[in-house]
């Protein structure tokens, strides 16, 4: 195994680590991250919504690949190659970062294949670019693969492109890593194009009572620009053998003899990001004593001490004048869906209300927003001591509501001091030079409550071990450097990163907040954010706003000279499409360029979240720079299930960081991505 290989293997193994969730993809990844065999792909995918880590080495080449299925019928890959300069015995400094995507056409049937295409490398450099389409089936315990490949694919076969008999200019191809300015752009040019395609094809056999696969397989590709320009040897083989062991179903490690005289080793890591959140468990202290003790004048006392003993947060509470309904405020620290603790909390308010509750009518407060209204018909002590779901019994949602003067309110926010402390952990992935950079660091973290509902968030760091120094790319950019040095940030070895100001209301449909301050690490400035949103729409539109200025690299209130406007008028749909998500934001960025960003983003109640967005400015390709325009993938991962509360990490994922389109961090839409959507 090489020993690159062996030296970023440390990086593959933490990042697997942040991984914690159980998986039930079947299909394993080829060395380019689709579904597949060894080097080629099939036509079968993985189960809907899972996210796939892959990494494979062999000889000249290594592979790291991100793989989410994004629908049941489309796989999108981001991968990230590096090859041996094999004429100067050392490794480039440089990755090739690249997608990939399959759709599938035809869906299996008993007689019937599965059909599929796809295309590799159709955004990036088009170095390793392909396209084919794929027929596979299973018999028995045997898969039988069989496809038609364009591009890298078509190797040396001598098939003519069938596509050539539509139009003439299908027999012209342009060639991979060619596309100069147009890096990081869709080919127009190349797409199932090229005078001959080659045919490639495999089959896989599943050891009965064993987690083991055995597979051969035929494909003539090999790349034209790494014979050309490193020495690559053109394989000797078209045919590979390998096997596959499955010690679990999110599992998977192989190895293969690869194309005549290559040895592969391949590890494949799936998760479940649609897996549903185990209920937990709820212990109640003295059931008997609390029936026997709810009384109107210590209710809201003895609910208080018992939400708070369960995770959650009463701010308020009152009775209507019959005290036939109570209106409660509620918080939540610890519960990652709303719907358990909803849940819970309506279990324990049936334990402590005065008998003449009837109803409860809940009030959810996310963020500093009262985010929605439920009322909830009040259960009898059997339903809770039988364990039955009281919120799916008796749901009802209103018009979200504010309980300007309740009987009662808890004083969580006035004079408070939220203080924490704990690793502060940053991971890059996938940077052009080098595979992982992190930065460990210890992180405070503090919330002060001020007069007039005002709040001071505050949050430092400092930093015990990073490789980020190891960067040795420079900006380069004609624009304002606005991201591109926050390498020199990022070596600060402490650092105040946000020290500012904020406020948040509420009314009706409309959700606002003003900010001002040390907003992030590479500014400071003024702002704010109003979202509407009419009651149980999926619906919402926003703006939001600020005056920046960009922080000294290396003092925590020192300013330079660059500053700037930026603003967005901004559109949100909560699809009822398979948990997307997609909002459209227009307006000025940090670099004073003008234009549009597109997100799609998949949310599931269990914390996860995966977005990937576009974005395209007045700027052009060539001022822009490398990739052309900006654009990337987002991962949120809960990590209740690892500490027991709502807490996530996130890792943001760019095939190249520049200034074009670039916004603040956590804006534009922070009170949709804080608020409950649907």
């Amino acid at each position: 195994m090489d020993a690159n290989f062996k030296r970023s293997l440390s990086g593959r193994l933490a990042f697997t680590i942040l991984l914690t969730a159980s998986a039930h993809a079947l299909g394993s990844a080829s060395n380019y991250g689709t579904t597949g065999l060894a080097t080629i792909p099939s036509a079968y995918m993985a189960e809907d919504a899972a996210l796939s880590f892959s990494a494979s080495s062999v000889k000249d080449y290594d592979y790291y690949n991100l793989t989410y299925q994004a629908f049941p019928w489309l796989e999108a890959t981001f991968r990230y190659r590096r090859v041996k300069d094999v004429t100067r015995n050392i490794w480039t400094d440089y990755y090739d970062r690249n997608f990939a995507a399959k759709v599938r056409l035809i869906e299996e049937g008993y007689y019937t294949p599965q059909v599929s295409t796809g295309m590799r490398d159709f955004v990036g450099t088009g170095l390793v670019g392909a396209e084919y389409i794929v027929a596979s089936k299973n018999v028995g315990s045997f898969e039988v693969h069989f496809g038609l490949g364009w591009g890298d694919l078509a190797g040396d076969d001598n098939i003519k492109n069938p596509l050539t008999n539509l139009r003439n200019s299908f027999s012209t191809r342009q060639d991979n890593g060619n596309r100069g300015n147009q890096a990081g752009t869709i080919p127009t040019g190349s797409a199932f194009q090229g005078e001959h395609i080659g045919w490639f094809g495999g089959i896989k056999y599943r050891i009965p009572k064993l987690p083991v696969n055995i597979f051969i397989e035929r494909n003539p590709e090999y790349n034209r620009n790494d014979v050309r320009n490193f020495g690559i040897d053109k394989p000797s083989s078209d045919i590979s053998i390998g096997a596959e062991w499955q010690p679990t179903p999110n599992l998977s490690i192989g190895t293969a003899y690869q194309q005549g005289d290559n040895w592969s080793v391949k590890f494949d890591y799936k998760v479940a990001t649609n897996r549903r959140t185990t209920k937990q468990k709820t212990y109640y202290r003295n059931l008997q004593s609390l029936i026997s003790n709810a009384r109107s004048d210590n209710w809201y006392v003895n609910l208080l001490t018992d939400m708070e003993n369960e995770g959650l947060l009463l701010v308020n509470g009152s009775l209507t004048g019959d005290e036939q309904k109570a209106q409660l405020t509620i918080g939540n620290t610890q519960y990652r869906n709303w719907d358990q603790a909803i849940d819970l909390a309506t279990s324990l308010a049936d334990l402590n209300l005065p008998p003449t509750v009837k109803t409860i009518e809940f009030t959810v407060a996310e963020n500093g927003y009262a985010a929605r209204t439920i009322t909830v018909t009040r259960p009898t002590f059997k339903v809770l001591t039988e364990q039955l779901d009281t919120l799916k019994i008796y749901p009802d949602n209103l018009p979200t509501k504010n309980y300007t003067l309740p009987d009662y309110a808890t004083n969580y926010v006035q004079n408070q001091i939220a203080f924490d402390i704990g690793l502060a952990p940053r991971i890059q992935l996938f940077d052009p030079d080098e595979p992982i950079r992190y930065g460990l660091a210890i992180g405070a973290n503090t919330r002060v409550a001020l007069p007039l509902n005002w709040v001071l968030n505050g949050s430092y760091t400092y930093l015990i071990d990073q490789n980020f120094d190891q960067s040795n790319r420079r900006s380069g950019s004609t624009l304002p450097h606005v991201r591109t040095d926050i390498v020199d940030y990022l070596n600060d070895t402490d650092r105040l990163q946000t020290l500012y100001v904020e406020k948040r209301v509420s009314a009706k449909n409309t959700y606002s907040r003003v900010f001002g301050g040390i907003l992030e690490e590479m500014f400071a400035g003024i702002g704010g954010e109003t979202l509407y949103r009419e009651y149980n729409s999926r619906l919402a539109f926003g703006v939001s706003y600020a005056w920046v200025a960009q922080r000294e690299a290396s003092s925590d209130f020192g300013l330079r000279d660059y500053n700037t406007f930026t603003g967005f008028l901004s559109a949100y749909w909560a699809t009822p499409f398979y948990n997307y998500d997609f909002a459209v934001h227009i307006g000025q960025y940090l670099a004073k360029d003008k234009g549009a960003t597109l997100e799609v983003t998949r949310r599931f109640n269990n914390g996860w979240e995966i977005k990937a967005w576009a974005t395209k400015t007045d700027v052009s390709s060539e001022d822009f720079g490398e990739g052309s325009f900006d654009k990337g993938i987002g991962l949120t991962m809960p990590l209740n299930a690892i500490f027991g509360s709502r807490k996530n990490t996130s890792l943001t994922i760019r095939p190249v960081q520049r200034d074009g389109g670039q916004t603040l961090n956590n804006a534009p839409g922070s009170i949709w991505n804080q608020t409950l959507k649907k």
